[in-house]
């Protein structure tokens, strides 16, 4: 089910959905070790 409908998504925006979050979720890690080493 690659499109999107009224009722579920499609799988490619479940893909990027996800995507997306990990990204973002990386990002807040790496910015913390960062605090952490004291380089901010």
């Amino acid at each position: 089910m690659l499109k999107d409908s009224k009722e579920r998504y499609g799988t490619l925006t479940k893909w990027l959905h996800w995507g997306m979050a990990l990204l973002i979720g990386w990002q807040l890690m790496k910015f913390g070790d960062r605090i952490a080493d004291g380089e901010h």
